[in-house]
């Protein structure tokens, strides 16, 4: 029986709905039901019955859930234990692609002029991964533009993200079409769309991508626009883009950790770090 089948497991009993956990978690559907299959099949039971409304704990299931609950916060304690015992040189955080290519590199090289001997690791994914990443412990903090949760995480720094729109030529509005991150939660994708819909512009094609750095590409090549972190925008400069900063707002990004949890030397170190940013 593996700890991830039990994650598996877990979101789907609170979801009650393979497709709604399978999205919370970043998986396609199939193997989210494939990983039931197993785990059923190794404990020689049901755990759910479909419904009208998706799936319910059979009785077996509910007695999974209790030990599943058990099992998951054991693990976090131990990793919670293991962390604080940890050395300052290791430093695991995440942030979305578009994200972590904003201000957050910057913010990297400042602190190990200070803390050379920490590694950090950066993990990219959508925000909804994160945070599931987080809450288990396989990452120290994220970075985050959206919602989440006070009473679960705790707010460590604030700042604050200009907006570009980049285009290959000045003549914006004559652009072909909106040249988005397939991340339908992704902040910069939906200030495009704000931004089109204002100039009457929303009615152009919708082009989306998995990775930023596609994204710029199109761009260059004369696909369309984006709308990309002005810090980012600034260094492609001398690549044929042509950068229009907004002025109707600033985007509002948080480094968040667990809240009642043991931290382990690296992120306190970061943390510290971080508050003097202020």
């Amino acid at each position: 029986m593996e700890s991830n089948d039990l994650k598996i497991f877990k979101e789907v009993a609170e979801n009650k709905s393979i497709s709604k956990a399978a999205e919370q978690l970043g998986y396609v559907q199939p193997n989210v039901s494939q990983r039931i299959k197993v785990l059923e099949n190794e404990l020689e039971v049901s755990l759910f019955k479909r419904t009208n409304r998706g799936v319910k704990l059979t009785k077996e299931g509910e007695i999974l859930i209790d030990y599943t609950n058990r099992i998951l916060t054991l693990m976090n304690e131990v990793k919670d234990t293991l962390a604080s015992e940890k050395s300052e040189k290791t430093l695991t955080i995440g942030a979305s692609q578009t994200v972590s290519a904003g201000k957050i590199p910057q913010l990297i090289t400042d602190f190990l002029e200070n803390y050379s001997t920490v590694l950090i690791k950066v993990k990219t994914a959508q925000e909804q991964v994160l945070m599931k990443w987080l809450e288990s412990g396989d990452i120290d903090g994220m970075f985050i533009s959206g919602k989440y949760e006070p009473t679960a995480f705790q707010k460590v720094y604030t700042y604050f993200e200009s907006i570009a729109i980049v285009s290959f030529d000045k003549n914006v509005h004559q652009s072909k079409a909106l040249i988005v991150n397939s991340d339908l939660n992704c902040v910069y994708r939906k200030k495009l769309l704000a931004y089109a819909k204002k100039h009457n512009q929303e009615n152009k094609k919708i082009i989306e991508f998995d990775s930023l750095e596609a994204v710029m590409q199109a761009v260059q090549n004369g696909l369309g626009i984006s709308a990309l972190p002005l810090s980012l925008a600034n260094t492609r400069k001398n690549e044929c883009f042509h950068i229009q900063q907004l002025v109707e707002g600033l985007i509002e990004i948080h480094f968040i950790v667990r809240g009642e949890h043991e931290k382990s030397k690296g992120l306190k170190t970061f943390s510290g770090f971080l508050r003097n940013e202020t």
